[in-house]
């Protein structure tokens, strides 16, 4: 059962920029691609990239129907791209068929409150490595998630090639790390780029997928190279104070980036000194964080503004020469935002350079090309509020963490120490490890932000209004509809979607786990009419594995159970549970149309 406070994220809170699948087929590969769409996924953007000036495609929605003009808009088709949205999609597997014959790039991302991060942490020393990992190498791999309590189950990580291709998958345990609850897994790194693919179940048993970023490890070949370099080097400057002479070395012969002979005429160990540092400014330390043009580009933000319709229609862009490509994005009320773009030295950007994206809906996406280093100018001209964002590929990023004054380590959490203003009431102990600043673990029976609320029947019935009232129950952390004598009789998986629907898409049938929710159910019945009916659905079933009973919140039944001695065990035909007179389990047909009991966690 799931406590106030908990780490559950609704819609809410702020959502994330995931990635779900990416693909990179040939002409001859496959058309079909199966998207997996968990109920944490709001929003779902599918980009096509092919060498058809306008690609086709269909998509299909989990039930098999295509997907209706309602809830898909297509935002741009030219030009040999084809972007679609889709709002609030259905959780389900979705299908999208390819209707060309040509090698295309698929990718579906979107707006999700449930995300995943991933390190390398060192075998032995049980330690974060620093920089890119050695292809080859064994690595414990460390899986931290955000909005988990919409997981029922975070299974497994996959290893994908650039292509999508899946390299290896290797199941994910629960363990703490630093005194964190994540996921690990035991991986060696292929000697290729590759992305992580976290994948799992949802609370109602669909499936998740959530794609990380590139990673390009470090081939051993060029470890080797770079330590023998580093040996011959010294043992030239050694040999030079050794031998009291001037030695020659001429490293063209290991690499054509320097044409400088190394000397060393003084009889000092600052010869020795100077070889390492000169060494060590050339040859990066393989994993280190020096980054060059030949490595991986990251995408940066240069800046971001909202302007009121008042406010400044110009804004100085700084350009330095890392930042190898620039996108401007502007925001407007105006159907075709307008803007002009100079360069550092004065001029009109020359269309050869400027590439425009797309400009429609209020959206105008601009890409430039290799930008001049200089600072340059965007002047919008429309009068209305707007707001402009710069991002782009560059070799140089930076990140930022707070470390406390005192202690001098990284604190935990955010900067703000919102706990010190007491805002968790009646008993709830205030934690500030949350992405929101703090959350208030509330005790038995108080709900809400701040623990502000007692869970009673009148505050359940308050919370879901779309319920009719009366037949509410409240017990510890958890709301409670028992469906009236005269009220509609429902299959199992109809009764099911009843109780999710009604309560804001967190209800599930009643999931009696222990013997305190039993008998406050048994009770319940007692002291109400709703005795009279003697069988009520619960949510438990084996519908998706035979023999293995699951509670509609995808886990498993546990040592608690009421069933009635000489059940029927569970089968192909019998699948559902029922409660019997209040107290009694049993295994019946998943079609019978009975009452049933509603459950939402606060």
């Amino acid at each position: 059962m799931i406590t106030s406070g908990s780490k559950i994220r609704t819609r809410r809170e702020v959502n994330n920029d995931v990635t779900v699948l990416s693909h990179s087929v040939t002409s001859s590969g496959p058309r079909d691609h199966d998207i997996p769409v968990d109920e944490a996924l709001l929003e779902m953007v599918i980009t096509i990239e092919s060498s058809v000036e306008s690609p086709s495609c269909t998509l299909y929605t989990p039930s098999g129907n295509v997907a209706d003009s309602a809830i898909v808009e297509v935002i741009l088709n030219s030009g040999g791209y084809k972007v679609v949205n889709v709002s609030s999609p259905a959780a389900g597997l979705w299908r999208l068929q390819l209707n060309d014959a040509q090698a295309y790039s698929v990718e579906v991302a979107g707006k999700s409150v449930m995300d995943f991060s991933a390190e390398f942490t060192d075998l032995r020393a049980g330690i974060p490595i620093d920089g890119r990992p050695i292809a080859g190498v064994d690595y414990v791999l460390v899986v931290r998630g955000t909005g988990l309590g919409n997981a029922g189950s975070v299974a497994s990580v996959t290893l994908r090639d650039v292509t999508g291709t899946a390299l290896t998958t290797v199941n994910l345990a629960e363990s703490i790390f630093m005194g964190e609850a994540v996921y690990t897994a035991t991986v060696t790194t292929p000697n290729q780029q590759f992305r992580f693919s976290i994948e799992g179940l949802d609370n109602n048993g669909n499936s998740f997928q959530r794609l990380l970023p590139l990673i390009v490890p470090l081939g051993i070949g060029e470890t080797t190279l770079q330590a023998i370099k580093f040996i011959r080097l010294l043992c030239v400057a050694l040999l030079s104070t050794m031998c009291g002479t001037a030695v020659a070395f001429r490293p063209n012969r290991l690499s054509a980036s320097s044409a400088q002979d190394y000397t060393h005429e003084d009889l000092t160990r600052e010869a020795v000194l100077k070889v390492v540092a000169r060494f060590l400014e050339e040859n990066p330390e393989p994993g280190s964080k020096i980054r060059t043009r030949r490595e991986v580009n990251s995408d940066v933000t240069v800046l971001s503004y909202s302007v009121t319709s008042s406010g400044p229609r110009d804004h100085d862009l700084p350009v330095d020469e890392a930042l190898l490509e620039m996108v401007i994005t502007i925001e407007s009320s105006v159907e075709l935002p307008s803007c002009t773009l100079f360069t550092p030295s004065g001029n009109v950007a020359d269309s050869a350079i400027v590439e425009v994206i797309l400009n429609s809906g209020g959206y105008k996406v601009v890409k430039v090309v290799s930008p001049a280093a200089g600072l340059w100018r965007l002047h919008l001209n429309d009068a209305q509020a707007y707001s402009v964002e710069v991002a782009g590929k560059s070799v140089m990023d930076f990140s930022a963490e707070f470390t406390d004054l005192r202690a001098g380590i990284p604190i935990d959490g955010r900067p703000i120490a919102a706990c010190n203003s007491n805002p968790c009431l009646n008993g709830g102990v205030c934690s500030e490890r949350h992405p929101d600043g703090f959350f208030c673990a509330c005790p038995t029976g108080f709900v809400g932000n701040d623990c502000e609320n007692a869970l009673t029947a009148d505050y359940c019935s308050t919370l879901l209004p779309d319920l009719p009232p009366g037949n509410f129950g409240a017990y510890e952390s958890s709301c409670f509809w028992f469906s009236p004598k005269t009220g509609t009789r429902r299959t199992y998986e109809s009764a099911r979607q009843f109780c999710k629907s009604k309560m804001a898409n967190k209800g599930t049938l009643a999931m009696i786990k222990d013997a305190g929710t039993q008998a406050f159910i048994t009770t319940f019945l007692r002291a109400t009419k709703a005795s009279r009916q003697k069988r009520y659905w619960i949510g438990l079933d084996d519908l998706n594995t035979e023999h293995r009973m699951r509670w509609n919140d995808g886990t498993r039944l546990g040592a608690f159970n009421s069933f009635r001695p000489g059940r029927i065990p569970p089968h192909q035909i019998r699948d559902c549970v029922l409660l019997w007179r209040q107290r009694q389990w049993n295994i019946v047909k998943c079609g019978k149309v009975l009452p049933y009991i509603c459950q939402m966690d606060s």
